[in-house]
């Protein structure tokens, strides 16, 4: 009896590992910034100074986007005249310096094009001079 059902357990098993890598995997990275903003994207932006070619600090190549709000209830908004699927990706990431105090909330929102949120808003806390 044990045998059958180890038999069972590992026929079961070589059965579901196909259906599983079958999942919806993401396509490929969609880059918005790479030492400059990328094509079809747009700076929406309110009550804050972007720019898009600082040159210190920088994580990865020879400029990073350097953010400053001027005001309360700001934001960065960065919008692309191309529709993307989310379903197509499974993660963001992006590097923040934040700064020689670090503390600074910020939150991350994805939103379609009549600007309803897509995914719930994620809480970020800077960490300083990272």
């Amino acid at each position: 009896m044990k045998k059958r059902s180890v038999w069972i357990i590992v026929l079961l098993a070589l059965f579901l590992i196909p259906i599983f890598s079958l999942a919806a995997q993401p396509t490929a990275n969609l880059i918005i910034y790479d030492d400059a903003l990328a094509a079809n994207w747009q700076d929406w932006s309110w009550g804050t100074a972007v720019s898009f070619n600082t040159s210190t600090p920088v994580h990865t190549g020879s400029d990073a986007m350097s953010v400053t709000h001027t005001a309360a209830w700001t934001g960065l908004s960065l919008q692309s005249s191309t529709a993307y699927s989310t379903t197509d990706y499974d993660a963001v990431s992006f590097w923040i310096h934040g700064g020689t105090t670090g503390g600074h909330q910020l939150s991350l929102q994805l939103r379609d094009g009549s600007q309803a949120i897509v995914e719930t808003a994620v809480a970020v806390t800077t960490t300083a001079n990272i």
